[in-house]
Order: structure tokens, then C-alpha cells, then sequence
């Protein structure tokens, strides 16, 4: 089970803001086991960033939660559709947290809602960043990589880093927003390092 790090701060309701390490986070198994292991050790903070994109994401674009969640139905169709492992870890990840289905995909289509109902100017304050620099450019010739979270800042403060043993495949770490199944970086036991950044309208000034 997860256990956070003690914070002298007066936000001590936030669990862990800024001022104590990343919780690690160790699952293991297969697609639905993980996701219950990820879900249980991270309860309340999916339970918090649900609750924070049910409030913020209708006001921010103007849209009913209604309208909303009929978007989410049918990305969970199509998440289905692409890979049933993902559905089944998102149904770990319900069980774990107790909460609904629902609520893991919305955690995890938020960019899409905000793309689809507020266009590209609605992505721009999510938009991040990553550097790598290699040969002469490092003092010893190796691979300097390294990745800027510039998300939304009220959830992603409170990234974990997840290790995963999956039963198929290779090992990974993957710092997390607690809920979703992927998020901007990875790596393996194999060497692979990705880095995923989200420029669809430019660089930001």
C-alpha cells in the first residue's frame, strides 16, 4: 500500500503538493490486477482529480456534464475497440478506487474533451516540453533526456511514479497522474525512453 511522505505545510489536505518526494507506486500482473493495484494505493487522489475535472472541465467550456459524458460513452467504445487490455485495466482502476468506469475514462480523454469542445486555444495551457542533448554537447558523449510536466497544475502535483510488471511484455516506470493508464513519458527494462509532447498549435510564447 502506498504511503505518503509526512508534509510540514499548512496544505496538508493536499497530500503531498510540491513539498515530499513522488510516491512510488508498484503494480504487477496482468491488465485488471494492475489496475486494481494502481487504484487501491491512490484511492483518494483519483478520487480527488475526478471530482476536479467533473467541476472544472463543464465551466472552463461551457458545456453540460451531460454532454460531456455522452463524448466519454462512446470514447469508451473506442477504447474497447483498440485494445480490450486497456479496458480491463480501466475496470481494475474503477474497482481499486471505487468509482465508476466512467470516471476513469474521463480522467483519461480530458484532452479530448477539451480539444473537441474548446479547439486548439483550450490545449495551449497543457502544452509541454522536453529536451535531449548527446555527444559533445554532454560531458561524457552519453544521452541527456529529460521532460517538463506543464499540465494542469491542481492534478499534476500530484503525480506518482508507477513501476509496472505487466505478466506480457517488459518491465516500465511512468510517472502518472493517479487514474490514467499512460501519461507523457516512459521507460523500459529494454532502454526505451519516450517522450510524449503535445505541440498541435506551436510552441507557446
Amino acid at each position: 500500500m502506498l504511503v505518503y511522505s509526512t508534509i510540514s505545510s499548512r496544505k496538508r489536505d493536499n497530500l503531498y503538493p510540491w513539498s515530499a518526494p513522488i510516491p512510488l507506486v508498484r503494480v504487477k500482473g496482468n491488465y485488471r490486477e494492475m489496475g486494481i493495484q494502481h487504484g487501491q494505493q491512490t484511492k483518494k487522489l483519483i478520487q480527488r482529480a475526478v471530482k476536479h475535472a467533473r467541476t472544472t472541465l463543464p465551466s472552463l467550456l461551457n458545456v453540460s456534464m451531460t454532454e460531456i459524458l455522452h463524448d466519454v460513452a462512446q470514447y469508451a467504445q473506442n477504447i474497447k475497440q483498440l485494445n480490450e487490455g486497456f479496458d480491463e485495466e480501466i475496470e481494475g482502476l474503477a474497482e481499486g478506487a471505487d468509482i465508476s468506469h466512467e470516471d476513469i475514462v474521463l480522467l483519461n480523454t480530458q484532452v479530448d474533451t477539451l480539444l473537441v469542445h474548446g479547439g486548439r486555444r483550450a490545449l495551449e495551457p497543457l502544452l509541454c516540453s522536453a529536451f535531449a542533448a548527446w555527444g559533445n554537447a554532454t560531458g561524457n558523449g552519453h544521452l541527456v533526456a529529460g521532460h517538463n510536466d506543464d499540465g494542469d497544475r491542481v492534478t499534476d502535483q500530484f503525480l506518482a511514479l508507477l513501476h509496472a510488471r505487466p505478466e506480457v511484455g517488459h518491465d516500465f516506470f511512468v510517472p502518472v497522474i493517479p487514474g490514467y493508464l499512460g501519461y507523457h513519458t516512459i521507460v523500459n527494462d529494454a532502454g526505451l525512453c519516450v517522450f510524449g509532447l503535445g505541440l498541435e498549435n506551436g510552441p507557446v510564447r
